[in-house]
């Protein structure tokens, strides 16, 4: 089996198993499956798929606010896990770029 096949294989085997309302466990025992052979393949497409998200994202402008202004918030950015980084400046831009690299 040739690893394409493989991957089209176990990547069958997973959506099999999501749609089942089975536990791993389970799913593979009634599949003759080896537990930790499942468990290795999808943690390895889970983290494919995940180092697959990371890019560019839209940006669009919603407030004609800025920070030097009184109520004007600067620019912000919302991180994935809640993360929020507000009142972004042409005088702390320096700061931000720092920050973002060591994320």
């Amino acid at each position: 089996m040739s690893n394409q096949e493989l991957r089209a294989t176990w990547q069958q085997r997973i959506e099999q198993h999501q749609a089942s309302g089975l536990s791993i466990k389970q799913f593979a025992e009634q599949n003759a499956l080896n537990y930790h052979q499942f468990c290795y393949w999808r943690k390895k497409f889970a983290d494919e798929q995940q180092a697959g998200a990371a890019g560019f994202a839209r940006v669009t402008r919603r407030h004609d606010l800025s920070a030097g202004q009184p109520g004007g918030h600067g620019l912000c950015i919302h991180l994935a896990g809640g993360l929020s980084i507000t009142g972004i400046g042409h005088d702390n831009l320096g700061v931000l770029l720092s920050l973002l690299r060591q994320l």
